[in-house]
C-alpha cells in the first residue's frame, strides 16, 4: 500500500530441531553474515541473530521446534 510505513527489520522464523545445538546451525549463518545477539534458554530455547545491510537489519529469529510459542 503506497505511503504505509514500514519497519526496517525484516523478521525470519527458523524452525530447527534443538536450538541449543547451535554448532548445528550458527557457524552457517555466522558465515551468511549473522551475528547471534539474543540466547535464551529459559524462554522456548530462543535464538536471536542479526545480519545488518545497507537499507537496514535482517532479524533472524530461531525456535525450537514444537514449542509451544508462537500460537498462530
Amino acid at each position: 500500500m503506497p505511503g504505509l510505513a514500514a519497519k526496517s527489520i525484516v523478521d525470519i522464523l527458523l524452525v530447527i530441531p534443538d536450538t541449543a545445538d547451535e554448532e548445528a546451525y550458527v557457524p552457517a549463518l555466522d558465515a551468511a553474515g549473522y551475528t547471534l545477539r539474543i540466547r535464551e534458554p529459559d524462554w522456548h530455547q530462543h535464538r536471536c541473530l542479526i545480519r545488518r545491510t545497507e537499507d537496514g537489519a535482517l532479524s533472524c529469529v530461531n525456535l525450537l521446534a514444537g514449542s509451544s510459542w508462537p500460537k498462530g
